[in-house]
């Protein structure tokens, strides 16, 4: 785990992202989307309470050795994300943990449609924006194939506020880059952990 997003970093690859990635390739994959989908689907209510641990069993223990730490992420993402009442919520009355299912329910679909293996799922947190939504982008056939070489997950969420600078980023195998217009011109720069 590393320090908290820097306030210049529009992206970063968090524990769930990264988990992710991780979850979707390899042996088995197929099977560990599948069980990370119908533990989600399983949660009562339609709100998705207890999405958190659902995220710490099938996505977190895959990529952390020591089960502790998966479980201090999912109580992070309990306390920050996920309890849109708790006083520590980045995105307070914004049901969090309904738009986050369900935007990785629709990325494992498009992901579970590959043939013969999942296509890899490719996670980003991307802050800055004006609400929180999840984004999926996959190519699909006209059979309903998923066609591209990844399915893209982007988090998109406001910044949190400074006050709250608890987060959890991952300083693994992720790179961005942002090209962008500045004092006229544009310039292309490496940005998060890795910069």
């Amino acid at each position: 785990m590393g320090g908290p997003l820097g306030s210049d970093w529009p992206c970063a690859k968090g524990p769930v992202p990264y988990g992710l990635d991780t979850i979707s390739k390899g042996v088995g994959a197929r099977a560990r989307l599948e069980q990370l989908r119908n533990a989600i689907m399983a949660l009562p209510g339609g709100k998705y309470q207890g999405l958190e641990s659902v995220f710490e069993t099938h996505v977190l223990r895959p990529i952390y050795p020591d089960p502790k730490d998966a479980a201090a992420v999912a109580v992070h993402l309990k306390t920050y994300w996920f309890d849109e009442t708790s006083k520590d919520a980045y995105f307070p009355n914004v049901p969090v943990a309904q738009i986050y299912a369900e935007g990785v329910l629709k990325a494992s679909e498009l992901s579970l449609n590959g043939k013969p293996d999942p296509v890899p799922i490719d996670a980003w947190w991307v802050v800055d924006q004006p609400e929180v939504k999840l984004l999926e982008l996959a190519l699909v056939g006209g059979n309903g194939v998923t066609r591209s070489q990844s399915v893209v997950l982007l988090v998109l969420t406001p910044r949190p506020p400074a006050d709250k600078a608890r987060m959890v980023i991952l300083n693994k195998e992720a790179v961005a880059w942002v090209t962008e217009h500045q004092t006229g011109r544009v310039v292309t720069r490496k940005v998060g952990p890795k910069s």
